[in-house]
């Protein structure tokens, strides 16, 4: 972005009369580092403290079929409306509704968010964050599978039809 900016700087001023500030473009990259580099940090501390806090002696099979049923409501409906919205509009591929359907949050907010409730003080709420765990756990399995057949299904639309060959 330098090289392109310190190529720009004179036909810019001598069309414009704007000069770019090549410095600027430096320390916007520069920045955008360090934040993927943090939220990186912030993120991996964080699930490492989630797998502390989580106490797993209570997962039973229970909280695996609710687990379940949670999953299955909320991704269902996302796919649902992904795929009910791509109709619509038809402006999305199949392989493109696979991917946006697949992109889905990975659980930061829904661990967070799990834990109020016990840390405020209601009842039998003790067990939220195993069933927002197991949630979690099956998003990112679910994407990862997604994402999979995403490039397959990719592959297949961009790979032109072969049709077979006539005879003249």
């Amino acid at each position: 972005m330098e090289t392109l900016a310190g190529r720009l700087v004179r036909p810019l001023r001598v069309l414009i009369g704007y000069e770019l500030d090549q410095a600027k473009f430096v320390l916007d990259e520069f920045l955008k580092r360090i934040n993927e580099e943090l939220a990186f940090l912030v993120r991996t501390f964080f699930y490492v403290l989630l797998g502390l806090i989580v106490d797993f002696s209570q997962f039973n099979w229970t909280i695996v079929g609710w687990g379940l049923a949670f999953f299955g409501v909320v991704f269902g409906v996302r796919v649902i409306a992904t795929f009910a919205i791509g109709e619509a509009t038809k402006s999305w591929t199949s392989s493109e509704r696979v991917l946006i359907a697949a992109m889905m949050p990975r659980g930061v907010a829904t661990a967070v968010m799990a834990f109020l409730p016990a840390s405020a003080g209601i009842p039998d709420t003790e067990v939220f964050p195993m069933y927002a765990l197991t949630v979690i756990t099956l998003g990112v399995l679910f994407m990862t599978l997604s994402l999979a057949f995403y490039r397959s299904l990719a592959a297949r639309e961009q790979s032109p039809a072969t049709s077979s060959p006539q005879t003249t």
